[in-house]
């Protein structure tokens, strides 16, 4: 007897007996099983992961028997080929999603490109736990696609909220097949765009623009010369010098809350340096120098605001940089409600451009580059990587690349 029909008569067997009938036969070179309720005449097929060969004969009879013991139990047939070949849970099957979000949040703290606590919090911790939450409920989702799209639909379609969630969530779920062994079919999508969605094409791209020095001036004058009810003086006067940070040295807003003044042991000269460390593609970046380019007027006039000296004095005062959306958008909400800016937003928007709390960061690169610095000396300043720098502000590379032929002109 060939070992085809002594597999096939094995088969065969498995079932009989019972209201089932298995049956094997070859298709693309692999063994695929057949299965029939004794009250139908169709048949459903699934391939297995087994050739059709000799060598793989007795191989492939062990898991069909797996097969038809999880058929006994009540699992229907393609869910019980999945389960045997660890590509699906077992119905109610008690995974330890808790533990794994316990550990997986010490992986994250602690080890390898480590996070702040603050940013498990915020960014991390909530699309987690939401999922976790949802695991151990009666109908828990039966696959990562499920789970992912009950767990961020709550945030806009497209949003970068909605894409660092699932993200986040994503890496999750790789975790919890990789270190936690469970199920492969947990093991997330690898292209995540279907969860993350698109915004509606009536949705503003979230992306600001740069305002010309002259714009960072006049709000600047606009706040410090406030017309507004006394008691809102304070407050103008600080977000003036919050914004001339910003403007000066090319700060993200959330930097504002890391500076400090130090001095130069050697040629003794004080500078400022900013500890903030945001999280990257390739790391962490460093705290740095903070170097100053500071605007200038239409005449051509630069704005001396001796930032530095001023920066440990009583009187220089910052607003409160506390914020649960973060400092950019407490900048952005205290601008909307200044006069002096919505003036700008009004030339802006002639110009089909966005301004926002970046815009005085963005200004500070567009001064560099008009001032002949090279892009990584910029990218340094600005604290990010020469590759970000050059996708982020496209006119550092032009900029870069006509200085570089106007010296070989005039050479």
């Amino acid at each position: 007897m060939s070992w085809e029909d002594e597999l096939r008569g094995q088969v065969s067997r498995v079932g009989k007996g019972t209201k089932a009938y298995l049956s094997i036969t070859q298709n693309k070179g692999n063994i695929q099983l057949r299965y029939r309720p004794s009250n139908s005449p169709k048949y459903q097929a699934r391939n297995l992961p087994f050739k059709w060969n000799e060598l793989e004969a007795d191989d492939a009879y062990t898991r069909i028997r797996n097969i038809y013991k999880l058929m006994l139990e009540g699992i229907e047939f393609s869910l019980a080929v999945d389960i045997a070949d660890d590509k699906a849970p077992m119905p109610d099957e008690d995974r330890d999603w808790d533990k794994a979000l316990n550990e997986y949040k010490i992986e994250k703290l602690t080890r390898g490109t480590s996070i702040k606590e603050g940013t498990w919090l915020k960014e991390h911790e909530p699309v987690i736990k939401d999922a976790v939450a949802l695991m151990s409920g009666r109908k828990s989702p039966r696959d990562p696609v499920e789970l992912i799209n009950k767990t961020t639909e709550k945030w806009e379609s497209g949003s970068r909220t909605r894409q660092q969630r699932t993200r986040n969530l994503a890496a999750f779920l790789k975790y919890c097949v990789n270190v936690q062994r469970f199920p492969e079919i947990w093991n997330p999508p690898s292209d995540l765009s279907y969860h993350i969605g698109r915004k509606p094409a009536s949705s503003k791209s979230q992306k600001v623009d740069p305002l010309t020095d002259q714009e960072i001036i006049d709000l600047i004058n606009s706040l410090e010369n406030f017309e507004g009810a006394v008691r809102d003086k304070p407050a103008a006067l600080n977000w003036a010098r919050a914004i001339k940070l910003m403007a000066a040295f090319g700060l993200r807003p959330e930097e504002l809350k890391h500076l400090e003044k130090k001095t130069d042991k050697k040629t003794k000269e004080e500078f400022l340096w900013c500890s903030y460390r945001k999280r990257a593609g390739g790391g962490m970046t460093e705290p740095r120098k903070l170097y100053a380019l500071y605007p200038m007027n239409k005449k051509g006039i630069k704005q001396d605001w001796d930032l530095v000296s001023h920066f440990d004095q009583k009187d220089f005062q910052l607003p409160p940089l506390q914020s649960k959306n973060g400092v950019g958008e407490a900048c952005n909400k205290y601008l909307a409600r200044q006069k002096g800016w919505h003036s700008i937003l009004e030339t802006v928007e002639k110009r089909k451009e966005r301004a926002g709390s970046y815009s005085f960061r963005h200004a500070y690169s567009v001064r560099g580059h008009q001032l002949d610095l090279d892009g990584g000396s910029m990218a340094t300043a600005m604290g990010h990587s020469y590759e970000t720098h050059c996708r982020e502000y496209p006119w550092a590379t032009k900029s870069g690349t006509d200085s570089a032929f106007a010296r070989v002109k005039a050479a």
